[in-house]
């Protein structure tokens, strides 16, 4: 007669737990990526991106009659970050003076702020504005006099 006894019971093993767990750990790094380019810059740099790439001739000729001006401009922040200063030198390579220019400064990533000031003439082609610019960093700015548009990037002490 036999007597029955209990199989012993085999150990399992880990193998089979590694596809799953891997799986897992790929779902929770993509669910990161995720929360991360939810939360962050949007990558939309205008609000009206349909319409000014439909527009895209008319710029191009703006762009074309701005440069037939010969126009230079010179942007730069000065007084440790308290004033921006902006100087027009035309083709001949004299000041260009009596101009209204405005600067619009924003942030191009991060926190987004923006912040728009007049520009008024301190002498012949150098113009200038106090501005205190809420955040530290690099800051885009786009200059427009009448019909001249200059970009520059500037950097906040």
């Amino acid at each position: 007669m036999d007597i029955a006894t209990p199989a012993a019971r085999a150990r399992g093993s880990i193998v089979p737990w590694l596809f799953p767990a891997g799986l897992g750990l790929v779902v929770a790094v993509n669910m990161v990526m995720l929360w991360f380019a939810l939360t962050t810059f949007p990558g939309v740099a205008t609000r009206n991106a349909y319409e000014e790439g439909r527009a895209y001739n008319r710029v191009i000729a703006r762009d074309a009659g701005i440069a037939e001006l010969g126009w230079r401009t010179t942007v730069r922040v000065v007084d440790s970050g308290g004033a921006v200063e902006a100087v027009y030198v035309g083709r001949d390579g004299a000041p260009v003076a009596a101009l209204t220019p405005r600067a619009v400064f924003t942030r191009p990533v991060g926190e987004r702020a923006s912040l728009e000031v007049a520009l008024s003439e301190t002498e012949p082609g150098v113009y200038r504005a106090a501005v205190a610019l809420p955040l530290r960093g690099v800051w885009a700015v786009r200059l427009t006099a009448g019909a001249h548009e200059a970009v520059a990037r500037v950097m906040a002490p």
